[in-house]
């Protein structure tokens, strides 16, 4: 009996296979130019946005007008424990109402106490409002801030620092004269009312 050699089994070989340069070459030419699509799309996206709001801002420009910012500060008056100066902003539109912010910094006064600055247009001679007010730290010293109100930049206005409720029976330091940046506001002299030429 003969033998016969037992037939080799079939191999497969699956060994990694090199890709050819030009296919890999065009897959990386399709993924730069899918990048550079994406890009062009978004600038130009952001273009129009950037044009749309450019030409928004130019008419709400046209429309609002001229806005003008003018400040005045003044020290408060010598004399007592309490001192600072006090600052206002007037914002003047050129149509509509003027505006003005007004803040202080004092020291000398009491520590944890809260004071305001009152005041008022010279023609109704009376403290009507509360321009800006803060509390004092342990220091004694304190940032007074107010919120815009309406005003007349052409009347002559007085503002008086005090305690809440006080300023009448026991009035501070007081500033008078204008809100515009023209003449300002200025110093009233210990014995001075407010107001007084």
């Amino acid at each position: 009996m003969s033998q016969h050699p037992a037939p080799a089994p079939d191999v497969i070989a699956a060994g990694p296979r090199a890709a050819p340069a030009r296919l890999a070459w065009q897959a990386a030419v399709a993924v730069l130019a899918a990048a550079l699509a994406g890009t062009v799309l978004a600038a130009v996206h952001y273009r129009d946005e950037a044009a749309a709001l450019h030409s928004a801002a130019s008419r709400a420009r046209h429309s609002a007008g001229l806005v003008t910012f003018s400040s005045t500060t003044a020290a408060l008056p010598p004399g007592g424990p309490l001192a600072g100066e006090v600052t206002a902003v007037a914002i003047n539109p050129s149509h509509g109402q003027e505006q003005v912010i007004v803040t202080a910094r004092i020291t000398g006064g009491r520590p944890h106490d809260r004071y305001e600055l009152y005041g008022s247009d010279c023609a109704a001679g009376f403290a009507d409002r509360t321009w800006a007010l803060g509390t004092t730290g342990t220091d004694g010293s304190a940032n007074l801030t107010g919120r815009a109100q309406a005003v007349q930049i052409s009347h002559e206005y007085f503002l008086t620092l005090g305690a809440p409720g006080l300023y009448q029976d026991h009035p501070g330091p007081a500033v008078h004269g204008w809100f515009g940046a023209t003449r300002g506001l200025s110093a009233v002299p210990g014995g001075i009312a407010p107001c007084a030429p």
